[in-house]
């Protein structure tokens, strides 16, 4: 067996209390401070290293129309594209590479010396077939859920393989990253309400109490 140790996968997503994430391949709303705060997070590493940046996965589809939501390929992150067709679009773009699958992501990120000491933390953007192979993934660490406190039209669900008796809510003192807000948060420019919440799996022990109640 090969030995190496894997990357882990952090999620990030907003979603209305209907679990919406998306419409006609765009997000429904414009919350400032939520898309600020998803910036911080993804664009720029947890640590602070010159020589450090951040990784994101994202499906071809998402890549396509990433340009009406954030500039392509997304700033500060090495950017890996999820396709089985290896598309050349995305090789185009600088820091920009094409990976088969998610696995074939994770073990590239954990392999190539290109890349060894120089990714900090991985992050998952979707769609929502990307979010449901992280969430069933054995590389899956946790889930940065941004939830709106209001309805939007959607087309486009977080996966319901999210279940959240199967998960655990994250305190922000063992996140250690001031850049996740604490509380429900209020933007200034739309009044729209969102609380950040962490999550990660239960141990076998915790899913087993959880189905048993």
């Amino acid at each position: 067996m090969e030995n190496w140790t894997p990357v882990k996968l952090n999620l990030i997503a907003a979603a209305d209390q209907n679990m919406g994430i998306g419409r006609n391949q765009k997000l429904p709303w414009n919350i400032p401070s939520e898309f600020h705060y998803f910036l911080e997070m993804t664009t720029k590493p947890h640590v602070s290293s010159s020589n450090c940046q951040n990784a994101i996965i994202i499906g071809h589809r998402t890549w396509e129309t990433m340009d009406a939501v954030v500039s392509k390929p997304h700033p500060g992150a090495l950017n890996i594209v999820l396709s089985r067709f290896n598309p050349p679009e995305p090789l185009t773009y600088p820091n920009t590479i094409v990976c088969a699958s998610l696995d074939h992501a994770v073990k590239r990120l954990s392999t190539d010396p290109e890349y060894e000491g120089l990714i900090d933390t991985v992050w998952v953007l979707g769609g929502a077939e990307v979010y449901r192979a992280a969430l069933n993934s054995q590389y899956f660490h946790r889930l940065y859920l941004s939830r709106i406190q209001a309805v939007y039209p959607c087309d486009v669900f977080f996966p319901e393989e999210f279940d959240e008796d199967l998960f655990v809510r994250v305190s922000n003192d063992k996140i250690g990253d001031n850049r996740v807000p604490r509380g429900v948060q209020k933007d200034e420019a739309t009044g729209v309400e969102f609380e950040v919440c962490v999550y990660e799996r239960r141990d076998e022990e915790g899913r087993k109490q959880s189905t048993s109640i």
